[in-house]
């Protein structure tokens, strides 16, 4: 391969691409697949609320987006656990975010070698450039900045110390964590904004079906959010309107006038976002300073690892699809075994269960298991912070679903072997 080639991606680079790409999430809202409802039949119910002030919040809020005045940790669980969209006003003051709120301002960001790191800045019409951060501050400072934007920074990268400045409460526990390092995303989804005043980001959905909390530091920030019942009328499938254009309701004829909550983020306001919320964000007093992370509660984690391995499946599925047709000899492979008509990358093939039916009746899953076994997708040892146990078998029965490497088993559950019949209970798969 030459040095002008393009390098292939990495299993788990294409995995995350495909799962959180609008086109992903949307076709999610719009058509869902089998696998995600059946899934969503195992998410655990949250315990009624005890509280008369709690049950009296999310009785009023309905379908909408709940504004608290007076946020209480009783509160703020409820609300997060009903899965409610909310604006908890000074709450980042109460729970946490204190360093962040009193030391993260303009100057921090300028002074020292903070100052001087180089950050990559959305500059508008899909273009980016580099700037040293003391440079693009005291644009902000000045007026200079030409409506710059340092989108996105992933902080965490260049300043880990900075997740040692806050603590995240118990609610919004970070289920990214649970996965196995090799499996999870190159850069998760933890965020810094900095920007002036009028910087704006379309329509969207948060990416890997994942929920947010959204801290203002400086700065006002205005959201507008639709419930996801209403996504049909602001995506063609593969993308979001521009609520911008003025020709919009000419695609979408209720772009404007589907319903819409409007909240307005001042600094210490945290907002709870959850998945599948489109929004937009508009910067309406700046220079602003936004921190925010997606993140995977238990029932995300479940549809993570089931996605993964369907779309890790998919892949050798049809390599054993191949090797059968040869060994058969068979001249109309239709006739033997049904062809996926999808590129690993863009869909994965039928969920486990309908894989392991295809290949049992057509005599095949002998070969779908010996090259399952030989896939380095998991074949593959561990790294040592991320070895399991031992177990005594490379081949055992899980609810009725014979899984053929203890390794698989582990992504799914997210637990060390043996696993107990109640969490068998709570996986898809099994």
């Amino acid at each position: 391969m030459g040095t002008g080639d393009p390098q292939p991606k990495a299993k788990g680079e294409a995995f995350w691409e495909w799962i959180g790409s609008t086109a992903f999430s949307v076709h999610q809202l719009l058509e869902t697949d089998s696998w995600i409802e059946e899934l969503e039949e195992l998410r655990e119910v949250p315990p009624a609320p005890t509280s008369p002030e709690v049950q009296r919040l999310l009785s009023e809020t309905g379908d909408g987006v709940a504004v608290i005045d007076e946020p209480t940790t009783e509160i703020v669980e409820a609300i997060v656990a009903h899965r409610v969209p909310a604006l908890f006003r000074g709450w980042g003051k109460k729970a946490g975010w204190e360093a962040p709120l009193q030391k993260w301002d303009l100057d921090f960001f300028e002074a020292g070698q903070l100052g001087e790191l180089q950050v990559s800045l959305d500059v508008g019409e899909g273009v980016r450039r580099r700037s040293k951060m003391k440079d693009y501050v005291a644009q902000l400072k000045d007026g200079s900045h030409r409506g710059h934007y340092l989108r996105l920074w992933h902080y965490e990268e260049d300043c880990p110390e900075f997740i040692s400045e806050f603590q995240i409460p118990d609610c919004f526990a970070d289920g990214f964590n649970r996965l196995p390092a090799k499996t999870r995303p190159s850069r998760l989804p933890r965020w810094l904004f900095l920007g002036p005043e009028g910087t704006y980001t379309p329509l969207h959905t948060d990416p890997f079906g994942t929920h947010a909390w959204f801290l203002q530091l400086k700065g006002t920030k205005r959201f507008e959010l639709w419930h996801p019942s209403d996504v049909k009328h602001l995506s063609d499938g593969t993308n979001f309107a521009d609520l911008r254009d003025p020709d919009v309701e000419v695609a979408f004829p209720k772009a404007l006038t589907v319903q819409r909550w409007t909240v307005d983020v001042e600094a210490g306001d945290l907002l709870f976002l959850p998945a599948n919320w489109p929004h937009t964000v508009l910067t309406t007093k700046g220079p602003s300073i936004s921190l925010t992370h997606n993140y995977l509660d238990k029932h995300g984690i479940r549809m993570v690892r089931t996605a993964f391995l369907m779309f890790t499946t998919s892949k050798i599925w049809r390599t054993t699809q191949k090797k059968v047709a040869e060994e058969k000899e068979v001249v109309d492979q239709n006739d033997a075994i049904e062809p996926t008509t999808h590129t690993a990358d863009q869909d994965p093939a039928s969920p486990w269960a309908a894989v392991r039916t295809s290949f049992t009746k057509n005599g095949s899953k002998e070969a779908f298991d010996q090259e399952l076994l030989a896939s380095p997708r998991f074949g593959e040892s561990a790294d040592a912070d991320d070895r399991e146990t031992a177990h005594p078998s490379s081949s055992d029965e899980v609810g009725g679903l014979q899984v053929v490497n203890p390794r698989c088993r582990d992504l799914l559950l997210g637990t060390t072997v043996p696993v107990s019949e109640e969490e068998h209970s709570m996986c898809y798969l099994c």
